[in-house]
């Protein structure tokens, strides 16, 4: 990969308290860690054209994960601030993950959720995704507290306590002790994120 270009990805990562514990999932795609309920960013179809004149490369449809080149960072990370013309609330992801991919329910029940955006946070690394693994990728990350409708929240509680779920409650102290949790799964910095103040 060229060293004047850089992966660009944006996503919603939810903070989703159950029984005093946060809900995480162990991503597949990540490589088997525990990162928060969440996805990536969409933008909307008008701002196609501006991101093509930053010399975006797009990764999948229309998913906020594309190369671009470094000098073009500024003008991205300007109009991603605008929250214009781009997803600005991680409910599609969440409804994705929880009833499309975890199928904690046949369908999303009939409160929404409520969420709250608490901050953004931008960060470097290489990224672990199976797919780009190694690749050196800016996140722009977008925190929101979730509190999810009763039988949603009831449902994510039953899933846990199945062997075969990938999903997990983990309190902020088993978080934050280290790389893993005491059953050894690794911990994704996304995770340390979510419940950070």
């Amino acid at each position: 990969m060229p060293h004047d270009t850089i992966r660009i990805s944006c996503a919603a990562l939810c903070r989703i308290g159950i029984d005093g514990k946060f809900l995480l999932e162990i991503n597949k795609n990540r490589g088997d860690v525990l990162t928060p309920i969440g996805g990536a960013l969409e933008f909307h179809s008008e701002a196609r054209s501006f991101l093509e004149s930053l010399g975006a490369g797009f990764e999948k449809g229309d998913d906020l994960r594309l190369m671009i080149p470094m000098d073009k960072v500024d003008a991205f990370r300007d109009w991603f601030g605008r929250c214009e013309q781009r997803e600005t609330s991680p409910l599609r992801e969440l409804r994705e993950e929880l009833i499309d991919e975890h199928r904690v329910l046949p369908s999303w029940p009939g409160d929404p959720a409520t969420s709250a955006f608490l901050r953004r946070i931008e960060h470097e690394e290489e990224t672990t995704r199976k797919d780009r693994a190694g690749t050196l990728t800016r996140y722009f990350y977008e925190i929101f507290e979730v509190t999810l409708p009763a039988p949603l929240a009831d449902a994510c509680r039953a899933a846990v306590a199945s062997p075969a779920s990938r999903l997990r409650l983990l309190t902020r102290e088993e978080l934050l002790s280290g790389n893993t949790t005491p059953d050894g799964l690794k911990i994704a910095t996304t995770s340390r994120f979510v419940i950070e103040s």
